[in-house]
């Protein structure tokens, strides 16, 4: 009888397992962080799964999951003792978190590499927009160098002419003088 009776109990009694998946993921594999808290009741149980923050999201499985979000990724998962029975083995757990670790870990390397391909690209984008900037710029640059050029021979001629002008006025006022 004994052995009924804890069954029956341990029938009643209900988990919350709790597990975190940090948004930055390092580059090495890292840990899986997961807890698991079992209530004497589920009501208890209950209680707690509402007083976890996050949307409500229905698993495949039809277990509801509460997703939220601070600076790491957590989800809370309700189960019953006799989900608990399939994942009994805690051997079978860590080759599942495992498993989910390396599928994250692939799915993370493709966006890094896929952001490395798009950085590069818009660098290249940005080094020939550069490059044309620097062509117009010396563009620019030579035609103001010519105008200035064209500029400086202008004043030189009139320089020129003012001199003539300034002789031959001089030697207006000598002639004027002598008679």
């Amino acid at each position: 009888m004994l052995e009924v009776e804890k069954t029956i109990q341990e029938a009643k009694k209900a988990s919350l397992y709790l597990h975190r998946i940090p948004h930055n993921p390092p580059k090495k594999l890292g840990p899986y962080y997961s807890a698991e808290v079992v209530f004497s009741s589920h009501e208890e149980a209950n209680q707690a799964f509402d007083n976890v923050n996050g949307d409500i999201v229905k698993y495949l499985d039809y277990t509801f999951v509460k997703m939220f979000k601070t600076d790491s990724e957590v989800s809370a998962k309700k189960r019953s003792n006799t989900e608990e029975i399939k994942l009994s083995s805690k051997r079978q757990r860590r080759e599942n978190d495992a498993e989910e670790t390396r599928e994250d870990n692939e799915y993370h390397r493709k966006e890094i590499e896929e952001l490395k391909e798009n950085h590069i690209k818009e660098t290249e984008e940005l080094k020939e927009k550069l490059k044309a900037k620097e062509r117009e710029f010396e563009r620019i640059c030579e035609n103001h160098l010519k105008e200035t050029e064209e500029l400086k021979e202008k004043l030189k001629a009139k320089d020129r002419e003012v001199e003539a002008q300034d002789k031959m006025i001089s030697n207006l006022k000598k002639k004027l003088k002598k008679k």
